[in-house]
C-alpha cells in the first residue's frame, strides 16, 4: 500500500468539478484507491463518496492506493491535487 497526505490548495476545495476530475483520474487505474479526511475513508472512484468528505481549501487529505499501478496512481493523483485540480 502507498499513501501520502496532501493539502487542498484551490479556492473552492474539492467541489463537484474538482471531485469529478479526481474520480476520473482514479478510474484510470486498476488498483484500489481511497481518500481520507478527518479519519473518514471513502472510495476515490465514487463521486458521491468523495463529495461527502466536504474538503475545503486548506483541508488535509490522504490518498491511499493498493494493487496494480498503485504507485503510479498515487503520483498522478497527488500531482492533480497539488495543481489545484487545474483551477487558477
Amino acid at each position: 500500500m502507498f499513501q501520502q497526505q496532501f493539502k487542498i490548495r484551490n479556492e473552492k476545495g474539492l467541489h463537484l468539478r474538482a471531485a469529478g476530475e479526481f474520480v476520473k483520474e482514479s478510474s484510470k487505474y486498476p488498483c484500489d484507491i481511497w481518500l481520507e479526511k478527518d479519519k473518514v475513508k471513502v472510495n476515490a472512484k465514487s463521486i458521491m463518496s468523495v463529495l461527502t468528505l466536504i474538503a475545503g481549501k486548506d483541508s488535509k487529505i490522504t490518498i491511499m492506493t493498493e494493487g496494480e499501478k498503485a504507485e503510479e496512481a498515487l503520483k498522478n493523483l497527488g500531482r492533480l491535487v497539488l495543481d489545484g485540480f487545474g483551477e487558477k
